[in-house]
Formats: C-alpha cells, sequence, structure tokens
C-alpha cells in the first residue's frame, strides 16, 4: 500500500515543474474533450474475444480547473465501485484532491472507470487499450503531463532478453548423459529471457513507443542457450561444441528482445553463434535517434492502491474449541486446531473489506492535503540508498528547487554503508522522495549484511 500511497504527491510535486503553454485549452473546451474521448474508448474490445478491456469510461464533476494562466493538465483515473456511495464517501476527498491539483497549476480531471477484472490473463491488453484512451487525450491536450489511478488497475509485466558475455564456473545439461562441469571460472554466451519487471508503468506512460507491437497474450515459450567457449568468446561469432538449449516460459507480458541471435552448424558437432544488432521493437522513431535507443515516458504515471492492504480476519474462521480469530472485545486470540492439516495457513484467515480499503484512501488523501498545504515541514526531504549503482541524490535535488544544496547525514547511503541496519536508520529519517537503488525481486532487495543484528 504505502509503496503507491507515497507516489502521488512525488507526482504532484514533479507536475509542479510544468512551464506557460499559451495554447492550453480552456478547461470546459478540456471537458468536452474528454467525455468524446470517454465515449470512444468505452466499451472497448479490441480483439473481439468478448472481454472488453476498457467496460465503462465516464467524466465526473469532481474535477477543478486551474485559476491562472501557466496550467498542465492530470487526469485522476478512478475504480467505479470506489465513487459509489456506500460506508466511507471517498468523493469529497476526490474533489479536495482535484482541488488541490488546481491550486498548485493543473486542470484536474477525474474520471470514473471500469476496465477488465476477469480470470483472463490479459493485463497488458487492458493497459493498452487505456494507454490508446490517453494517447488521444494527449493529441487533444498536448499539456497533459500525468494520470492517477485510484483503485484496482492492472499492471504490465517486461521480460527482457540479452545477449550477455560472461565468466564464471558453470554446468551444462546439468543431470545429463552430456553433462559439463567447469569447475574454474570460463568464459561463455548466455541469450537468456528474465522477467526484469513484474510490475511498470513504463508502457502506460510511454505514448509513443511501439508496445503494441511486442505484447504477448498467450503463455509462450521462449527459446534460450547457453554456450562455453573455453579459448575465449568473440562478442559477436562465437564457435564451440559446449552447448545447451532450453525454454523460459511466460504470459501476458511485453517483450524486450535485445538478445537476438543466430546459429548455424559448420561441422564435427559444432554450432557458430552469432549476435545479431539490436532492433529496439518497442522503440519510437524520436526513441531510436538517440546515442542510446531508449523507451522514454512521455507523462507521468502514479497509483494510490489500498486493495491489497485493506484487510479483516475471516469472521467465521473458528478453532476446535469454537473460538474465533477475535474475542468479544474485538482483540486477536490464539486459536487451537485439532492437528497440521486443518490449521489454515497465515494467508488464508484474512478477506478484503470495503470499508477498510475506503477508510485508508481517505486517509491517504486527508495527509496528501495537509503536506500539500505546508504540513509535514520535518519531511520535506530528499533520500537515496543505493547498494553499488551511485548515489540517486544529485538527481532528486533537482525535484525540488529548496533540495538543490540538500546534504543532511544520513540521507545519502551508498556502498559498503548500505547495510540492512543502515537501511532501517534511512527509513526512519522524515522524507518526501526516496530512491532505493539495489538488486531486486517481487519480494525485497538485496543490500549489505550487518554485523549488528
Amino acid at each position: 500500500m504505502y509503496r503507491h500511497l507515497q507516489l502521488a504527491p512525488v507526482v504532484a510535486l514533479l507536475l509542479a515543474t510544468g512551464g506557460v503553454y499559451a495554447a492550453q485549452p480552456s478547461f470546459p473546451a478540456q471537458r468536452s474533450m474528454l467525455d468524446r474521448a470517454c465515449r470512444q474508448f468505452a466499451p472497448c474490445d479490441w480483439n473481439a474475444d468478448g472481454a472488453a478491456e476498457i467496460e465503462s469510461l465516464q467524466l465526473t464533476d469532481l474535477g477543478r480547473g486551474a485559476p491562472n494562466a501557466g496550467r498542465d493538465t492530470v487526469l485522476v483515473v478512478v475504480e467505479n465501485r470506489l465513487l459509489v456511495p456506500l460506508g466511507q464517501d471517498l468523493r469529497p476527498s476526490l474533489r479536495q484532491f482535484a482541488a488541490d491539483l488546481a491550486d498548485e497549476g493543473h486542470d484536474a480531471h477525474v474520471l470514473a472507470a471500469q476496465v477488465y477484472a476477469g480470470p483472463r490473463h490479459q493485463d497488458g491488453r487492458t493497459l493498452l487499450a487505456l494507454r490508446a484512451m490517453l494517447r488521444e487525450v494527449h493529441q487533444q491536450i498536448p499539456e497533459l503531463r500525468g494520470v492517477v489511478l485510484v483503485g484496482r488497475f492492472p499492471e504490465a509485466m517486461i521480460v527482457r532478453q540479452y545477449y550477455w558475455l560472461k565468466r564464471t564456473p558453470i554446468t551444462l545439461n546439468e543431470g545429463k548423459p552430456n553433462e559439463h562441469k567447469f569447475e574454474e571460472a570460463v568464459e561463455y554466451i548466455r541469450d537468456k529471457a528474465e522477467l526484469v519487471a513484474w510490475r511498470s508503468d513504463l508502457i502506460l506512460a510511454d505514448l509513443d513507443g511501439q508496445w503494441e507491437d511486442v505484447y504477448h497474450e498467450q503463455r509462450e515459450e521462449l527459446p534460450c542457450f547457453t554456450a562455453v567457449c573455453p579459448d575465449g568468446v568473440e562478442a559477436q561469432d562465437s564457435t564451440t561444441d559446449l552447448y545447451e538449449f532450453g525454454t523460459d516460459a511466460f504470459e501476458d507480458f511485453f517483450f524486450v528482445n535485445d538478445g537476438k541471435w543466430r546459429m548455424e552448424a559448420v561441422g564435427e558437432g559444432k554450432l557458430r553463434f552469432q549476435q545479431l544488432p539490436d532492433e529496439n521493437d518497442e522503440c519510437s522513431e524520436d526513441d531510436l535517434a538517440l546515442p542510446n535507443p531508449m523507451a522514454r515516458p512521455d507523462i507521468l504515471v502514479s497509483r494510490i492502491d489500498a486493495s491489497h492492504v485493506a484487510l479483516e480476519p475471516k469472521p467465521d474462521l473458528v478453532d476446535s474449541e469454537g473460538k474465533h480469530l477475535l474475542d468479544a472485545q474485538g482483540l486477536p486470540q490464539a486459536l487451537t486446531f485439532a492437528d497440521a492439516a486443518s490449521t489454515p495457513r497465515a494467508i488464508s484467515v484474512w478477506q478484503h473489506s470495503d470499508a477498510t480499503e475506503r477508510q485508508l484512501l481517505a486517509e491517504f488523501f486527508d495527509r496528501n492535503h495537509k503536506f500539500r498545504t505546508g504540513g509535514y515541514p520535518e519531511a520535506r526531504k530528499p533520500a537515496s540508498f543505493s547498494t553499488e549503482f551511485g548515489s540517486a541524490l544529485p538527481e532528486i535535488r533537482q525535484a525540488i528547487t529548496e533540495w538543490k544544496d540538500f546534504d543532511e547525514p544520513g540521507y545519502d547511503v551508498e556502498g559498503q554503508a548500505a547495510t540492512v541496519l543502515e537501511g532501517l536508520r534511512w527509513l526512519k529519517l522524515p522524507a518526501a522522495l526516496r530512491v532505493l537503488k539495489a538488486h531486486s525481486d517481487p519480494w525485497g532487495s538485496s543490500v549489505g549484511k550487518t554485523e549488528d543484528a
């Protein structure tokens, strides 16, 4: 939750750097444009499979126009179910959020959306539909600077394959008759697809990229190989009889293929492997013109989502003595079960709570409003934690003018000092914008060990 919730004020701070655009349509004119876009893209079933990517999309009356001429535009797209007045009414919170954005110089429009949320793995396709809508809006309103998604919206997964020249100990064809083990470091080529981003908003933010061309909805086996060259690897062209092949399966993903290759048999069981030039299939023409071609975002994307932490203990779960998870006073209590088989897993004792989700969101928007109007002055600082990739402080100092010369102790941790203990100390320091750079996966980040347990 907090990873998402803290992004919105950061995006707004960055958005505040927008310039003056004389051609910006008026707020009422923007509403007309947005209303047409909503009708154009909802419902939307691009591949005509009966599972609409965008089921409904409507412009609400919660938005607010900026009073000054040097304004830009922000879209706040809210999941439909959160606008239904059930328990905690979030509409006042969203109206205040739009007003805060307007006070900071942004025309803020609030859209209600219902996107596909069924069992089919088509998150990427749904995001492409949303991206097409944003691209249309951006063409009509070039001053569109960002979108804030409130609620549960799908996220993109990026798989990247690349041609990697390595030197380590390695075992080829392990467990097979042709197994070959190298105890000492040896040079080899590895060309393999890896899941490099379980969640990424680059696709949604890069409006001119060719992401439709690299989306794969169905499960797909991607070929890979490893080839050992004891006499040394030639970067573009290597011949060897020591190799293994395999595949890696992925589903509903965007494929960045920087590891295209070709091979041919040259006799005596040897294969010749050649690396092919990167084609950067996902890049726009402007991106391809860069010295280092790279897909770049055109707008900022932020998410405010409390659905995954809005949990409460299941009221119908009882132990062998008839006790519930909570006692009569609503406090947790120990339960006893007959055996291990009847003991529920910890993850299975929770259920989603709409009331809790709305409460968490309302509390966040209250804190967000306080922050935007001068609250939490002690937290208006940048912080960088980097294990081996260099400090981010020089870049993030540029986000806010007052941070230009910021250099307080403890806020810039890097290299050998980036241990678990220092990470805990770093997290305790108040900060509005944090950057953590480390080798990471969906479960955590790898940082240095500490001697002080």
